[in-house]
């Protein structure tokens, strides 16, 4: 499966419920934000990740792809 099939698939998927516990609602409120965020695997190697810059709202459905190494789990 290639890269853009999987996120097609992501895309395709329904919302989660957005109940909680005992049948109460929630509120979807909050965000992620990062600002000139640099990580590297080890101080002795290079940055994977430089100068990053991003926000995600509350309730985005949003992907993270790229080549092996280049810093996707650090993000997780």
């Amino acid at each position: 499966m290639t890269t853009m099939q999987r996120l097609f698939e992501y895309i395709d998927l329904p919302s989660e419920r957005k109940e909680g516990l005992a049948g109460q609602t929630f509120k979807m409120s909050g965000k992620v934000e990062f600002k000139q965020v640099a990580m590297r695997y080890s101080p002795n190697l290079p940055l994977v990740l430089k100068n990053l810059n991003f926000k995600v709202e509350a309730g985005q459905k949003i992907a993270i792809v790229g080549r092996t190494g280049a810093g996707k789990s650090s993000l997780y």
